[in-house]
C-alpha cells in the first residue's frame, strides 16, 4: 500500500450496530474506529443518507399496499415528464448501467438497485403512505419533502435507526424500537432474592406482513448472490443464508 493508500485508510471511519432481530435488543454499538480520534458517536448520532438501502423498505411498503409480488414487473425507462415534474422537479434520474431499458421484475430491480423502478414504486405507493411507513419505522427525518429523492435514500438516517428499520424485515414485518436495558434488579435488604425494579417489555408495530417480509427477503438474497453485493458477498450468502442490501451514495461517499 502506498502513502496515499495509508493516508486514506487513516481518514476512514465507520460505525457498527448489531440488533437481536427477535427482541429488538441492541447487541453491540460501535460509534467509530478510535475514540481518541473521534469522540462523536457515529452509530447513534451520525445521520447519513441511506442511499439504496432505503429501497427494500419502499418496496415492502408497496407490496403491502398493492398486494403485488416480487416477480411483478415495472419499467426502468426514463421518467415521463409528468413523473419527473411532480416528484423530482423535472430533474433526470440516473439509472444503473447493469439493467437495459425495459420492464423488469421487482426482484431484479432490487437485485441491481434500479433507481427508476424504486421511484415508480414510490409513486405507486403514494407520498402519504410512504411518510406514514417511514415514521413507523423510525426513519422519518421530519423535513421530508414530497420528492423522488426520498425513495432512493437522499435523507439522513443514523446507523442505529437504519438497522432497527431493517430488522423489521427479518422479524416478519414488525418494528420494535431498539433498546439497551433488559432489567434492573436490586438486592432486598432482608432477603437473598433480587427484586426487579424495571423490566423492558418491547412493543411491536406490524408495519409489514410476513408475506411482504418473505418476498423482500428473496430480493435481498438475490442482491448478495447475483446482484450489487455478489462480488464480495456471494459465497458468504450461499453458506450462511444471509440477505442484505448495498447502499453506496454518490461518488462512493457515506457508503
Amino acid at each position: 500500500m502506498g502513502s496515499v493508500g495509508k493516508n486514506l485508510l487513516g481518514a476512514l471511519n465507520g460505525a457498527v450496530v448489531a440488533i437481536d432481530n427477535a427482541s429488538g435488543g441492541l447487541l453491540a454499538v460501535v460509534g467509530s474506529r478510535d475514540f481518541d480520534r473521534l469522540e462523536y458517536d457515529l452509530a447513534v448520532r451520525g445521520a447519513r443518507p441511506m442511499a439504496s438501502t432505503i429501497k427494500p423498505l419502499v418496496y415492502a411498503a408497496y407490496l403491502r399496499k398493492t398486494g403485488a409480488t416480487i416477480e411483478d414487473r415495472l419499467s426502468n425507462t426514463p421518467l415521463s415528464m409528468l413523473e419527473a415534474l411532480r416528484f423530482n422537479g423535472g430533474k433526470p434520474i440516473a439509472e444503473t448501467a447493469v439493467l437495459p431499458p425495459g420492464r423488469h421484475s421487482i426482484r431484479v430491480g432490487l437485485q441491481h438497485s434500479s433507481n427508476r423502478m424504486a421511484i415508480r414504486v414510490g409513486i405507486g405507493l403514494g407520498w402519504e403512505s410512504w411518510e406514514q411507513t417511514a415514521s413507523r419505522l423510525g426513519i422519518a427525518a421530519g423535513d421530508y419533502q414530497s420528492e423522488a429523492a426520498a425513495w432512493i435514500g437522499a435523507y439522513p438516517v443514523s446507523p442505529l435507526h437504519a438497522t432497527a428499520a431493517f430488522a423489521s424485515l427479518a422479524r416478519g414485518g414488525s418494528y420494535v424500537q431498539p433498546w439497551l436495558v433488559k432489567a434492573v434488579r436490586q438486592q432486598e435488604p432482608t432477603q437473598s432474592r433480587l427484586a426487579t425494579l424495571y423490566r423492558h417489555r418491547p412493543q411491536s408495530d406490524e408495519v409489514f406482513g410476513i408475506r411482504e417480509a418473505q418476498e423482500i427477503h428473496k430480493g435481498l438474497r438475490a442482491v448478495m448472490i447475483e446482484g450489487t453485493a455478489s462480488r464480495v458477498a456471494r459465497q458468504f450468502a450461499i453458506e450462511t443464508g444471509a440477505a442484505g442490501k448495498t447502499g453506496t451514495a454518490d461518488e462512493v461517499t457515506d457508503a
